[in-house]
């Protein structure tokens, strides 16, 4: 009897190969950055993966991308380059991240003079485990918040009761117009604030950083700016991130950023948000305080790791 035709083999489902992002390929990349990384750097991924001198690594598999590596073209805020790795939830275990983290790896080799951070949630302890096996050090960890903006809906009076306990008005600002105005508030807020480099914020990296297109709500007394935040929409109109909120050094300890934070919740909740959220630095005792103060809930955070 004749043996039956062998079947062709069947190519093994963790199989990929790497190279370099396509361009058509920038939005599932973004996809992939937002679902599978930090929440707070959910926004304008495209503009990340696709920014002049930032280099790439994405792992396909046919037409399907399994995961992506990113590394910054420029300092940021903390004075390092940005490395940004994700893989999609229904593909790790296969060795995705590993060969992304190997190519990435090859290159800061290749440029050892620059510091390097690696930014990764903390709802999976595996992958404190995977960054420390491939050469980066722990530097500092952010602690997630959240505020359900739905369940206030006198949040209006909220905002401001406490801007008149803290004896300031709120307002919306802006970076561009009042560049005199907010730059030194901007200097003093940036000071003795912790950084998992523990290099000073400077000026120039932290404009950058918050973006000029942010919504920016600034604290006055007697029309002189003490006190500011900014935030931004997050992945849907809904959710909302606050990226930062500083007050001048002599103001602080007033209520002055209790009244930013209402002031911010207001503005989320009149655009249609339901959901603010916030990342601080788990050194920064007086703001976690303040978060726990008005009601904020933990929620998920992320793992800064540095290599140089």
């Amino acid at each position: 009897m004749p043996d039956a035709p062998s079947a062709a083999p069947r190519r093994p489902e963790k199989q990929f190969r790497l190279r370099e992002i396509e361009s058509s390929e920038i939005p599932q990349a973004a996809d992939l950055l937002t679902r599978f990384g930090p929440s707070r750097l959910a926004r304008a991924m495209d503009q990340v993966v696709s920014a002049s001198g930032a280099r790439s690594y994405a792992a396909v598999r046919e037409s399907e991308l399994l995961g992506i590596g990113v590394i910054d073209g420029k300092v940021d805020v903390e004075g390092a380059i940005a490395v940004r790795l994700a893989v999609d939830g229904a593909e790790r275990g296969i060795g995705v991240g590993t060969a992304i983290a190997r190519r990435i790896r090859e290159h800061l080799s290749e440029h050892p003079t620059f510091l390097y951070s690696l930014k990764l949630r903390d709802d999976a302890a595996v992958g404190r485990r995977f960054a420390e096996q491939h050469g980066m050090t722990l530097a500092s960890h952010n602690l997630g918040w959240s505020w359900d903006l739905t369940r206030a809906p006198g949040v209006e009076n909220l905002a401001l009761r406490t801007a008149q306990r803290a004896n300031v008005t709120t307002r919306i600002g802006s970076f561009d117009q009042e560049r005199e105005l907010l730059e030194p508030l901007l200097i003093s807020a940036l000071k003795g604030m912790p950084t998992p480099t523990n290099r000073p914020l400077k000026l120039s990296e932290a404009l950058r950083h918050l973006g000029t297109d942010n919504v920016v709500i600034v604290a006055d007394i007697s029309g002189r700016p003490v006190g500011l935040t900014v935030l931004h929409a997050g992945t849907s109109s809904s959710s909302w991130v606050t990226q930062f909120t500083g007050v001048i050094e002599y103001c602080r300890g007033r209520g002055i950023a209790r009244a930013l934070k209402m002031a911010s919740f207001q503005f989320a909740s009149a655009q249609g948000g339901k959901q603010m959220s916030t990342y601080n630095d788990s050194r920064n005792a007086s703001i976690i305080a303040l978060n726990k103060q008005i009601g904020m809930v933990p929620d998920v955070g992320y793992w800064t790791f540095v290599s140089n």
